[in-house]
């Protein structure tokens, strides 16, 4: 991969004195804005990072000889054209980390702490004239174990954070590019120039707020690769010390040390394979449950329960009805024919009594020749 015509085209003899302050930093972010496309084990590659390294020293030196940042300030006494300088530590920290790659454990190590220092100024930078924005800073703390789930939350909101920055940085730019044509045609180009300004702060503020959200998961990396070293270093230094003892044993006790050292490797590969499954199903089992809800998902609607249960609620009112209306039935069948027996024998009783006292019959008196 070739390197871009823009870097291709920097100076990068050794003279610093004559050049301006803001050259330097414009030199040393056109190096870190094609990073990815410069080698750093090539020589080309390692020349530019440590050309853009002495640049940002130099620029660091100048900064505080002229006295930009102060403790007592805050963003908003910060002029617009020295915003951009709060990002020299953090380019210094990303070619630092970059730069190395030399294969010496130690090295690399020395590296990545010097790297660590210059995030940790930065990031103090940051909080001292509160340019984090919406980026969630670890707290003090951070290291502990107890609050795994707390960082990772903070990791995810951060990196939500700087995909929205960069697509308000694009929106900036191409606003940019248009205000850049209309200065051209203009007739008060002082009214562009004000809008500029105000868009050139608020680029510039939007770029510390991404440096800050990289620099905060860039420093948990880097101290992990930190740590690697160190135990790669203390490997190394434990393998050269059992040369040279090994140097003074006896050639007999070379066999039965291979056989035991053969043994200790079989076992270890039993045990990584094993292990290996079980990660592997677990990891499975992660992917699985990644999107897996908090709590039991419904299976019908409101709507379709809200029918069922009028329906139950129908049928146990329809059966209650006809239990009810069985039992009424019953009880007045019932009744109806014991009431009609007793009519009938009170009916019958009182034609006896009629008959008794009317012995011989009942008719029209009227009609009788004595009637009167």
């Amino acid at each position: 991969m070739g390197l871009p015509p823009e870097v291709l085209a920097l100076d990068l003899s050794p003279s610093l004195g004559d050049v301006p302050l803001s050259e330097l930093f414009e030199r040393a972010r056109t190096i870190h804005a094609h990073l990815a496309s410069i080698p750093a084990s090539g020589d080309r590659g390692r020349s530019l990072l440590c050309a853009a390294l002495a640049w940002l020293a130099e620029a660091e030196a100048r900064l505080a000889l002229l006295g930009v940042f102060s403790p007592n300030e805050d963003a908003d006494d910060l002029a617009t054209g020295d915003l951009k300088y709060v990002l020299v530590p953090f380019y210094m920290a990303e070619l630092m980390a970059a730069a190395r790659g030399g294969g010496d454990p130690a090295e690399d190590g020395r590296a990545l702490v010097r790297a660590l220092r210059c995030l940790a100024a930065f990031l103090e930078r940051c909080r001292q004239y509160g340019l984090f924005g919406e980026v969630i800073p670890d707290a003090e703390d951070s290291h502990s174990p107890l609050d795994a789930n707390a960082r990772r939350t903070q990791k995810v909101a951060r990196f939500k954070r700087a995909r929205e920055v960069e697509k308000q940085l694009e929106k900036l730019q191409r606003l940019r590019s248009n205000m850049d044509r209309l200065e051209k045609d203009a007739e008060d180009p002082s009214h562009v120039l004000n809008i500029d300004e105000e868009v050139t702060r608020r680029t510039w503020l939007l770029t510390i707020e991404w440096a800050a959200a990289q620099a905060l998961d860039q420093q948990q990396v880097l101290r992990q690769e930190v740590e690697i070293l160190k135990v790669m270093e203390e490997r190394g230094e434990s393998r050269q010390g059992g040369n040279s003892g090994a140097s003074g044993t006896s050639a007999q006790e070379a066999p039965s040390q291979s056989h035991v050292s053969a043994e200790m490797m079989q076992k270890l590969a039993a045990i990584g394979a094993s292990l290996a499954g079980q990660g592997r199903q677990r990891q499975a089992q992660a992917q699985a449950e990644v999107f897996r809800p908090s709590h039991i998902l419904p299976t019908v609607t409101v709507e379709q329960q809200a029918v069922k249960e009028w329906r139950e609620a129908l049928a146990l009112q329809q059966a209650r009805e006809a239990a009810a209306s069985k039992r009424a039935g019953d009880e007045s069948g019932g009744s109806g024919s014991e009431e009609e027996g007793g009519k009938g024998v009170y009916e019958q009783r009182a034609w006896d009594d009629w008959k008794d006292d009317h012995p011989r019959g009942y008719g029209n008196s009227k009609l009788r020749p004595c009637a009167q």
